[in-house]
Protein backbone atom coordinates (compact mmCIF):
# COMPACT_ATOMS: atom_id res chain seq x y z
CA UNK A 1 0.00 0.00 0.00
CA UNK A 2 1.08 3.78 -0.37
CA UNK A 3 1.43 4.08 3.45
CA UNK A 4 3.78 1.35 3.50
CA UNK A 5 6.07 2.78 0.69
CA UNK A 6 9.90 4.24 1.39
CA UNK A 7 9.84 8.23 0.91
CA UNK A 8 11.80 9.95 -1.01
CA UNK A 9 15.29 10.45 0.96
CA UNK A 10 15.11 7.39 2.41
CA UNK A 11 18.42 5.93 2.74
CA UNK A 12 18.74 2.24 2.31
CA UNK A 13 20.96 -0.17 2.26
CA UNK A 14 21.42 -2.51 -1.51
CA UNK A 15 20.82 -6.47 -1.27
CA UNK A 16 20.36 -10.12 -3.19
CA UNK A 17 21.04 -8.19 -6.62
CA UNK A 18 22.22 -11.04 -8.59
CA UNK A 19 22.98 -9.42 -12.24
CA UNK A 20 24.42 -6.19 -9.92
CA UNK A 21 26.18 -8.32 -7.26
CA UNK A 22 28.61 -5.07 -7.13
CA UNK A 23 26.51 -3.44 -5.57
CA UNK A 24 25.13 -5.47 -2.63
CA UNK A 25 25.78 -3.86 0.35
CA UNK A 26 25.94 -0.40 -0.83
CA UNK A 27 24.09 2.53 0.82
CA UNK A 28 21.75 4.54 -1.26
CA UNK A 29 18.76 6.70 -1.28
CA UNK A 30 15.07 6.25 -2.88
CA UNK A 31 14.30 8.93 -5.04
CA UNK A 32 10.27 7.34 -5.97
CA UNK A 33 8.30 4.45 -6.34
CA UNK A 34 7.43 3.57 -10.21
CA UNK A 35 4.27 2.18 -10.01
CA UNK A 36 4.19 0.98 -13.85
CA UNK A 37 7.30 -1.53 -13.11
CA UNK A 38 6.36 -2.02 -9.25
CA UNK A 39 9.88 -1.02 -8.56
CA UNK A 40 11.98 1.51 -6.18
CA UNK A 41 14.20 4.06 -8.23
CA UNK A 42 17.14 4.29 -6.11
CA UNK A 43 20.36 6.67 -5.90
CA UNK A 44 23.61 4.17 -5.30
CA UNK A 45 25.60 6.88 -2.90
CA UNK A 46 29.10 5.43 -3.87
CA UNK A 47 28.65 4.79 -6.96
CA UNK A 48 26.25 7.54 -8.38
CA UNK A 49 24.17 5.36 -10.35
CA UNK A 50 20.47 4.91 -10.25
CA UNK A 51 18.63 1.97 -10.41
CA UNK A 52 15.10 0.52 -10.11
CA UNK A 53 14.86 -2.75 -7.91
CA UNK A 54 12.30 -4.82 -6.37
CA UNK A 55 11.41 -3.80 -2.74
CA UNK A 56 12.69 -6.90 -1.38
CA UNK A 57 15.95 -5.50 -2.50
CA UNK A 58 16.54 -2.48 -0.08
CA UNK A 59 15.90 -2.39 3.49
CA UNK A 60 15.52 1.28 5.14
CA UNK A 61 18.68 1.80 7.71
CA UNK A 62 17.94 5.23 8.99
CA UNK A 63 15.28 8.06 8.91
CA UNK A 64 14.83 10.15 5.66
CA UNK A 65 17.72 12.54 4.63
CA UNK A 66 16.70 16.21 5.32
CA UNK A 67 19.69 17.52 4.47
CA UNK A 68 19.34 21.21 3.60
CA UNK A 69 20.59 24.66 4.87
CA UNK A 70 18.24 24.64 7.57
CA UNK A 71 19.40 21.69 9.06
CA UNK A 72 22.98 21.78 8.95
CA UNK A 73 24.94 18.91 11.02
CA UNK A 74 25.68 20.02 14.09
CA UNK A 75 29.40 20.58 13.75
CA UNK A 76 28.64 23.58 10.97
CA UNK A 77 26.72 25.50 13.50
CA UNK A 78 28.30 28.57 13.83
CA UNK A 79 30.98 28.34 11.67
CA UNK A 80 31.42 30.52 8.49
CA UNK A 81 31.28 29.15 4.76
CA UNK A 82 34.95 29.80 4.18
CA UNK A 83 35.77 27.95 7.73
CA UNK A 84 33.86 25.05 7.12
CA UNK A 85 35.75 23.55 4.80
CA UNK A 86 38.90 23.87 6.26
CA UNK A 87 37.48 22.53 9.39
CA UNK A 88 35.98 19.42 7.38
CA UNK A 89 40.02 19.05 5.97
CA UNK A 90 41.57 19.09 9.28
CA UNK A 91 39.07 16.54 10.44
CA UNK A 92 40.67 14.80 7.70
CA UNK A 93 44.01 15.57 8.54
CA UNK A 94 44.14 15.13 11.92
CA UNK A 95 42.29 11.82 12.07
CA UNK A 96 45.23 10.66 9.95
CA UNK A 97 47.89 11.39 12.57
CA UNK A 98 45.64 9.56 15.24
CA UNK A 99 45.63 6.18 12.82
CA UNK A 100 49.32 6.59 12.38
CA UNK A 101 49.73 7.35 16.34
CA UNK A 102 47.18 4.49 17.77
CA UNK A 103 46.86 1.99 14.91
CA UNK A 104 49.96 2.02 13.35
CA UNK A 105 47.53 2.73 9.98
CA UNK A 106 49.51 5.05 7.58
CA UNK A 107 47.50 6.40 4.85
CA UNK A 108 46.92 10.05 3.12
CA UNK A 109 50.08 11.67 3.58
CA UNK A 110 51.41 9.29 5.95
CA UNK A 111 51.49 6.59 3.55
CA UNK A 112 55.13 5.03 3.23
CA UNK A 113 55.55 6.08 -0.25
CA UNK A 114 52.80 8.93 -0.88
CA UNK A 115 52.09 10.05 -4.74
CA UNK A 116 49.68 12.41 -5.53
CA UNK A 117 47.12 9.65 -6.72
CA UNK A 118 47.67 8.00 -3.15
CA UNK A 119 46.81 11.10 -1.27
CA UNK A 120 43.56 11.66 -4.13
CA UNK A 121 42.08 8.80 -3.65
CA UNK A 122 42.34 8.48 0.38
CA UNK A 123 40.56 12.11 0.67
CA UNK A 124 38.22 10.83 -1.84
CA UNK A 125 37.06 7.96 0.47
CA UNK A 126 36.94 10.17 3.24
CA UNK A 127 34.83 12.73 1.01
CA UNK A 128 31.90 10.23 -0.09
CA UNK A 129 32.23 9.01 3.23
CA UNK A 130 30.94 11.92 5.10
CA UNK A 131 28.66 12.82 2.27
CA UNK A 132 26.89 8.87 2.26
CA UNK A 133 26.88 9.25 6.06
CA UNK A 134 25.17 13.07 6.40
CA UNK A 135 28.40 14.72 7.56
CA UNK A 136 27.80 17.26 4.69
CA UNK A 137 24.58 18.41 3.40
CA UNK A 138 22.84 17.04 0.19
CA UNK A 139 23.04 20.64 -0.71
CA UNK A 140 24.67 23.99 -0.45
CA UNK A 141 28.01 22.44 -0.17
CA UNK A 142 30.97 23.63 -2.96
CA UNK A 143 32.70 20.44 -3.36
CA UNK A 144 34.78 22.17 -6.05
CA UNK A 145 35.45 24.97 -3.25
CA UNK A 146 36.61 22.50 -0.58
CA UNK A 147 38.54 20.56 -2.86
CA UNK A 148 40.54 24.05 -3.18
CA UNK A 149 40.93 24.92 0.15
CA UNK A 150 41.78 21.43 0.81
CA UNK A 151 44.71 20.58 -1.61
CA UNK A 152 47.63 22.56 -0.15
CA UNK A 153 46.58 21.10 3.72
CA UNK A 154 46.61 17.92 2.26
CA UNK A 155 50.22 17.97 1.48
CA UNK A 156 51.25 19.06 5.49
CA UNK A 157 50.87 16.70 8.24
CA UNK A 158 48.49 18.22 10.96
CA UNK A 159 49.96 16.52 14.32
CA UNK A 160 47.68 16.89 17.60
CA UNK A 161 50.20 19.73 19.23
CA UNK A 162 49.19 21.57 15.87
CA UNK A 163 45.66 20.41 15.77
CA UNK A 164 45.63 21.80 19.63
CA UNK A 165 47.15 25.29 19.52
CA UNK A 166 44.56 26.07 15.81
CA UNK A 167 41.45 25.05 17.45
CA UNK A 168 41.34 24.19 20.76
CA UNK A 169 41.54 21.23 22.68
CA UNK A 170 37.35 21.15 23.61
CA UNK A 171 37.38 20.38 19.38
CA UNK A 172 39.61 17.76 20.11
CA UNK A 173 37.90 15.78 23.07
CA UNK A 174 35.46 13.15 21.78
CA UNK A 175 31.95 14.60 22.14
CA UNK A 176 28.32 12.90 22.35
CA UNK A 177 24.72 13.48 22.68
CA UNK A 178 22.58 16.18 21.70
CA UNK A 179 24.29 18.67 23.50
CA UNK A 180 27.46 18.18 22.13
CA UNK A 181 30.05 21.02 20.63
CA UNK A 182 31.75 20.38 17.68
CA UNK A 183 34.48 18.19 17.93
CA UNK A 184 37.13 16.92 15.07
CA UNK A 185 38.13 13.46 16.50
CA UNK A 186 33.80 12.96 16.85
CA UNK A 187 33.07 13.98 13.23
CA UNK A 188 36.00 11.62 12.35
CA UNK A 189 34.49 8.88 13.93
CA UNK A 190 30.67 9.58 12.31
CA UNK A 191 32.33 9.88 8.83
CA UNK A 192 34.92 6.73 9.23
CA UNK A 193 32.19 4.32 11.00
CA UNK A 194 34.77 3.90 13.73
CA UNK A 195 37.95 5.24 16.18
CA UNK A 196 41.23 4.43 15.32
CA UNK A 197 41.66 1.74 17.48
CA UNK A 198 38.10 -0.36 16.27
CA UNK A 199 38.33 -2.82 13.65
CA UNK A 200 37.46 -0.60 10.56
CA UNK A 201 34.22 -0.49 9.34
CA UNK A 202 33.18 -2.71 6.22
CA UNK A 203 31.26 -0.28 4.31
CA UNK A 204 34.83 2.14 4.40
CA UNK A 205 36.23 -0.52 2.67
CA UNK A 206 33.49 -1.43 0.28
CA UNK A 207 33.64 2.54 -0.45
CA UNK A 208 37.78 1.95 -0.30
CA UNK A 209 37.78 -0.83 -3.29
CA UNK A 210 34.86 0.94 -5.07
CA UNK A 211 37.41 3.83 -5.91
CA UNK A 212 40.59 2.17 -6.35
CA UNK A 213 38.06 -0.11 -9.24
CA UNK A 214 37.65 3.24 -11.03
CA UNK A 215 40.60 4.58 -10.79
CA UNK A 216 42.47 1.75 -11.24
CA UNK A 217 45.26 2.46 -14.34
CA UNK A 218 44.68 0.73 -17.32
CA UNK A 219 48.16 -1.44 -18.61
CA UNK A 220 49.26 -0.96 -22.07
CA UNK A 221 52.28 -2.36 -23.59
CA UNK A 222 53.77 -3.82 -20.05
CA UNK A 223 53.36 -0.02 -18.71
CA UNK A 224 50.25 2.38 -17.14
CA UNK A 225 49.22 5.03 -17.67
CA UNK A 226 49.59 8.07 -15.71
CA UNK A 227 46.89 9.78 -15.30
CA UNK A 228 43.42 7.76 -15.22
CA UNK A 229 40.45 8.11 -17.93
CA UNK A 230 38.29 9.86 -15.93
CA UNK A 231 35.21 9.91 -18.43
CA UNK A 232 34.67 6.32 -17.87
CA UNK A 233 34.92 6.29 -14.14
CA UNK A 234 33.00 9.99 -13.74
CA UNK A 235 30.05 8.18 -11.63
CA UNK A 236 32.73 7.68 -8.59
CA UNK A 237 32.72 11.29 -8.71
CA UNK A 238 28.55 12.14 -8.95
CA UNK A 239 28.05 12.41 -5.27
CA UNK A 240 30.89 14.67 -4.40
CA UNK A 241 30.11 17.25 -6.83
CA UNK A 242 30.65 15.44 -10.12
CA UNK A 243 34.14 14.99 -12.02
CA UNK A 244 36.15 18.37 -12.83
Amino acid sequence: SDSDRLPRGQRVLVSGLSARSDVNGLAAEVQHFDESVGRYAILVLVTGEQLRVKPEHISAVAEPSHDDEQSLPSWQDGLGTAAQYEWLADCYRLRLDDDMNYASFLHGIYHPAPTAMTIFEDFLLFAKLARARGVVPASGWDWTTFCEVAAPLLRVALPQHEALEKHGVEQLQLQSGASASRSLRSTAERVYGSDPLAERDPFCEIVEDQIQTALEPEPIGGSYYVDTTLESDAAIFADVGGAA
